[in-house]
């Protein structure tokens, strides 16, 4: 497990919350951030869903910084 992983729940898909906490930002930042097509995320039975895949991605990006 690399140090960009640590912090991240152990599972396939993650809540907006859930992402929100690992990014350390608000809920309302990964909404945005999904509205804008920045950070991939599906609509599983009426709630988003964001894959562990797509998080890393994301942070191997370069878009944002993490503490």
């Amino acid at each position: 497990m690399t140090d960009l992983q640590k912090d991240l729940p152990d599972k396939k898909l993650l809540r907006v919350d859930e992402a929100a906490e690992y990014f350390s930002v608000d809920k309302r930042t990964i909404r945005a951030w999904i509205a804008n097509g920045k950070l991939a995320a599906e609509k599983l039975a009426g709630t988003v869903r964001i894959s562990r895949e797509s998080i890393m991605n994301f942070r191997l990006s370069g878009i944002i910084k993490n503490n």
